[in-house]
């Protein structure tokens, strides 16, 4: 039985989560709020399933979110609150329910969140499980509208792309 899938774009991604997570903030229904964010939540958990890897490929790249949390992005320079992000965790900075085995390397952790916010990460992801999310591997922050994918960082020696 295969794996996970692999992501190879940001371009793969399903531009329906964080549509329906936009249009959830602009509404002024309760209900509609709620089901809207359930649909965009039932979409994640197919994509972000634990187990899944995730690369950047061509062009685009990981940008370290500016005032995140060990957080990665892809997407404009200039975007401080992008709707998906991806949060990666060491034995020194992690959420509660992280399990060890899905700590990323500390020297790495280190050298991503040193590089300037120019540069471009090639790093490989894989989504790992969060027990306490609102998803089997992520977080909603409803104050930001962005929806938090926890991963760990697997390869050390990805390209950094200028």
């Amino acid at each position: 039985m295969p794996g996970p899938p692999t992501i190879l774009a940001a371009s793969d991604f399903p531009e329906e989560i964080t549509g329906l997570l936009s249009a959830a903030e602009a509404d002024s229904c309760g209900v509609c709020i709620r089901e809207k964010r359930a649909e965009a939540f039932e979409i994640a958990d197919q994509w972000f399933a634990p187990g899944t890897r995730v690369r950047i490929e061509g062009e685009e790249g990981w940008r370290v979110l500016s005032g995140g949390e060990m957080e990665l992005y892809f997407g404009p320079a200039s975007e401080t609150a992008p709707g998906l992000s991806f949060r990666f965790h060491t034995a020194d900075a992690h959420l509660v329910g992280i399990e060890p085995e899905d700590f990323t390397d500390p020297e790495l952790a280190a050298r991503i969140l040193a590089r300037p916010p120019e540069e471009l990460g090639g790093e490989m992801l894989e989504i790992i499980p969060f027990v306490y999310g609102d998803g089997a591997s992520f977080l909603f922050d409803s104050r930001q509208n962005r929806l938090q994918v926890q991963c760990r960082i697997l390869d050390r020696n990805a390209v950094i792309k200028p």
